[in-house]
């Protein structure tokens, strides 16, 4: 399989050179004179202008529709529970006492049964509420638990300007000497800011080089020039990614 810098010198603009690569974490960034790309781990490629670049930052991606009907069912449900601590705390709704043989000599004999139900429903009804409650905060954790450890992501942007989609990278596996170096690389900026005090600045490897100025790879120095034309087409100056 062809490395980085092999698959996107394909996608170079005319004068246009590789400057620079470095990986962080399992995605291979290359910096080129113009433009920034990012070959990620599934054989896609994500490219960007350098000057539309604004910053990197950590994200959450995940669908939030789970957690809307989670915390929902979960405010009906706190608000049965309160509901049932008042009426339990008030005594409000103490039934009188039901003579089963008055009924039955009133001719009511066949509706005891519907009564007793009635003002044992009644005397309960803070059991009740306490149990639709409970029900409806067991059913308000299962979307959120799943949003939680299925469904969302996390992952280290590289935002761009307008609308155009961010560059995610899976945070998962990024060291943070390797989220500082792709920082020091697009944003220098922001070091000063978002640094964690632990984190030398001057340890970090500058992109394409160790911090003593050798390389990290056999891949430091690139000159090789984009063509306006590549095998199978003109070269693509968007800002999406290509999906191997």
């Amino acid at each position: 399989m062809p490395r980085a810098e092999d698959q996107i010198a394909q996608y170079l603009y005319q004068g246009e050179s590789i400057r620079s690569a470095f990986d962080v974490g399992p995605v291979r960034i290359v910096l080129s004179s113009h433009r920034v790309f990012a070959s990620l781990p599934d054989g896609g490629i994500e490219r960007a202008e350098l000057p539309d670049v604004t910053g990197v930052s950590r994200e959450t991606r995940g669908s939030l529709s789970g957690v809307v009907w989670g915390v929902s069912l979960g405010i009906i449900g706190v608000a049965f529970l309160g509901v049932g601590l008042s009426v339990r705390a008030s005594e409000a709704l103490n039934t009188p006492e039901f003579r089963k043989d008055a009924a039955a000599s009133a001719g009511a004999g066949g509706l005891t049964g519907l009564v007793d139900l009635v003002l044992w429903a009644v005397e309960n009804i803070d059991l009740l509420l306490f149990g639709f409650g409970a029900v409806c905060l067991l059913f308000a954790a299962i979307p959120i638990a799943n949003y939680w450890f299925r469904v969302r992501e996390r992952s280290l942007a590289i935002q761009l300007a307008g609308d155009r989609p961010d560059i995610h990278l899976p945070l998962e596996y990024i060291s943070v000497e390797d989220e500082f170096r792709l920082r020091k690389a697009l944003v220098p900026e922001q070091l000063s800011d978002d640094i964690p005090a632990d984190v030398d600045v001057d340890d970090i490897p500058e992109p394409g080089g160790q911090a003593d100025g050798t390389a990290d790879d056999d891949t430091s120095e690139f000159e090789w020039g984009g063509t306006e034309t590549v095998t199978g087409g003109q070269a693509d100056d968007g800002t999406t990614g290509d999906r191997g």
